[in-house]
């Protein structure tokens, strides 16, 4: 999908085949970017006091786990949350409404990086994408995020 290139076969957390993630990667001489894509199975408290697609529950489930992503990106990588927004992405058939958070990150080596978490719901599923790469390459990286957005098929 544009220049990101599946790296391995999808990685199964469960035996349903609900809950699994594939990764990619973007690779030249000068830098490289690497992106997972995650669908599981929705989070909820009490999924039986919740009517079922309900849209205030589905925008509230959201919200609640993004928040949750993002707190743990923060505490886990000292990063920096530099960009939070709702976040739309047309699909063939609708728009997936979501949201949108870029953090920036000192790595291991001591390069700046930034990493772009979307996070949606479709079909009582998480569909995340977590891209990272560093952050002096944005102008390159992030056209071809969008790219990959736009090219990779919801199952």
């Amino acid at each position: 999908m544009g220049e990101f290139k599946r790296v391995e076969d999808l990685h199964f957390y469960d035996d349903t085949g609900n809950n699994f993630s594939a990764s990619y990667n973007f690779s030249t001489p000068e830098f490289f970017a690497a992106c997972t894509v995650y669908v599981y199975p929705l989070i909820t408290d009490d999924s039986s006091n919740r009517p079922s697609g309900a849209k205030e529950d589905e925008e509230l489930i959201l919200r609640n786990h993004y928040n949750e992503l993002k707190s743990g990106l923060v505490s886990m990588y000292r990063a920096r949350l530099f960009w939070d927004a709702s976040y739309e992405l047309p699909r063939h058939s609708f728009t997936a409404k979501g949201k949108k958070a870029i953090f920036e990150f000192e790595g291991q080596d001591g390069q700046v990086a930034l990493s772009h978490l979307y996070l949606f719901i479709y079909k009582d599923r998480f569909v995340k994408y977590r891209f990272t790469y560093p952050s002096e390459y944005n102008d390159i990286a992030r056209p071809e995020i969008e790219k990959f957005l736009m090219l990779f098929q919801w199952p």
